[in-house]
């Protein structure tokens, strides 16, 4: 359960990456570019983790809703971007 949410940081970190290198045109060194993108997903999951640590239940209940709105906000993500990477101009 906690390593699919360090996956799921991850892949939303990468993503990050690519949409700003290529779909953006933001043009900046690469890890500067890393560094923006990783700090976006890392500093709320740290805050996150500090304000909650009261307990492991609580935790765990985080996780859950957080995996029942990540399912929901996937589609809003992937059509887009199904989208955009099948028209050949763009």
């Amino acid at each position: 359960s906690r390593f699919t949410g360090q996956s799921s940081t991850i892949t939303g970190t990468y993503a990050g990456q690519f949409i700003m290198g290529g779909f953006l045109n933001f043009r900046m060194k690469k890890w500067m570019r890393a560094l923006i993108t990783r700090s976006c997903a890392i500093i709320p999951t740290i805050i996150v983790a500090l304000v909650f640590d009261s307990s492991e239940a609580t935790l765990d209940v985080l996780n859950e809703w957080l995996n029942v709105l990540q399912s929901i906000q996937i589609p809003f993500a992937l059509i887009p971007l199904l989208c955009l990477v099948s028209k050949e101009r763009i």
